[in-house]
């Protein structure tokens, strides 16, 4: 582990902003990831490993183009679970591409969508709504969908609030200045601490913010989530503001 080329992890991440237009999260990996790179590597010299994988740790700004951002959904932390050496969590929240095995909180919210605003979308050939468990469809049509921590210790919940609370605190203040007519969404106690600062600048057009328990407390307690209709709700307010609705 003495022989991490940090600079080089720096690089390679920070140049995977380019095509997305992250410029903000392109300059944060080089100058400010130091810290939170020093915490990962210390896991792995400990014998912890983390997940996602390093080279996913930012991938949903690779596929939420900076330019078609519309939605802000901020859930807890990543999946920290591991199947057959594969890691559940890929980068995006609440996704889970690699193992393409429906987690609880993502069966919570596909259900809802189903009972909700399904009849508008997609449908297998029996007339289902389509749960596919890779959410690249939702983030390449501007949803940026982040937790509150970009890794854990895999295994464990929880375990790197901290490492990266300066990071989202920092984001979520650069969004909420930089553009207008965002829906930022926060699931859970976790997410809805960041939300403080939100629409405190004086531009004349503010955001929206929607405020909902995180699923998987409710598929903890085996009882309905009440996503307060997030997702029409969402797509109201995008229309209202004159943008394109989101294909859930």
């Amino acid at each position: 582990m003495e022989n991490i080329d940090r600079i080089k992890i720096k690089q390679v991440l920070s140049s995977r902003m380019s095509n997305s237009n992250w410029e903000f999260v392109s300059r944060f990996i080089i100058q400010k990831f130091d810290y939170i790179l020093e915490n990962l590597i210390k896991d792995v010299q400990a014998g912890k490993r983390f997940t996602p994988k390093i080279k996913d740790v930012f991938r949903a700004f690779q596929i939420c183009d900076h330019n078609d951002l519309k939605v802000v959904m901020v859930g807890q932390d990543p999946y920290p679970h591991v199947f057959d050496n594969t890691t559940t969590a890929d980068g995006l929240a609440f996704s889970c591409s690699h193992t393409e095995r429906e987690q609880p909180s993502l069966r919570y919210m596909f259900d809802e969508i189903q009972n909700t605003v399904a009849s508008d979308y997609a449908h297998d050939e029996e007339g289902l709504y389509l749960r596919d468990c890779n959410l690249e469809r939702w983030a390449k049509q501007g949803v940026l969908l982040l937790n509150t921590a970009l890794t854990t210790q895999v295994g464990k919940v929880g375990m790197h609030y901290e490492v990266w609370r300066s990071f989202i605190t920092e984001l979520i203040d650069y969004i909420d200045n930089e553009f207008s007519n965002i829906v930022f969404v926060f699931m859970g106690n976790k997410a809805q601490s960041f939300n403080k600062s939100i629409n405190k600048n004086t531009k004349a057009v503010k955001n929206h913010i929607i405020n909902v328990t995180h699923p998987a407390s409710a598929a903890y307690r085996n009882q309905r989530w009440d996503s307060k209709n997030m997702f029409n709700d969402i797509n109201l307010h995008l229309e209202n503001a004159g943008k394109t609705k989101i294909i859930w």
